[in-house]
């Protein structure tokens, strides 16, 4: 199982593994989606972005703060299909299409991704990280 649930008293805190650090943040990131909504999503829109970082954990927030921010700015219902690492760079695409309640079960509001307790280790393709709910 690449995502694992960690206790926490308030928010959710999961555990990710993958054999590679670009598919350890696809797992994260569509794992987070699926907290938020479930249901069969069709590719009608693609959304592309990139995000810069200076280190691994900075990388993980930035990317997760930019797909929250284009599902709830833009109402959409999204999985992450692609990402690419160079440099300090991050690009990502995703596709989905709108947020439909008849069609799209909702599930947890995240506010955000939180710093603390944060754990990335890009040699074991490891990743831990609390969503603020």
């Amino acid at each position: 199982m690449p995502v694992e649930i960690i206790d926490h008293t308030a928010d959710i805190r999961v555990r990710v593994y993958s054999h590679g650090f670009p598919s350890a943040l696809i797992e994260l990131s569509n794992y987070m989606l699926n907290l938020i909504y479930t249901g069969p999503i069709n590719c009608e829109k693609s959304i592309k972005s990139t995000v810069q970082f200076s280190e691994a954990e900075r990388c993980v927030v930035k990317l997760l703060s930019d797909i929250l921010y284009y599902t709830d700015s833009y109402n959409l219902a999204l999985k992450v299909r692609y990402l690419k690492i160079e440099k300090n760079r991050l690009t990502w695409e995703a596709c989905g299409e709108k947020f439909n309640i008849l069609k799209h079960e909702m599930g947890y509001v995240i506010k955000g991704v939180a710093y603390d307790r944060i754990v990335v280790n890009t040699k074991n393709n490891l990743i831990e990280v609390t969503f603020d709910i």
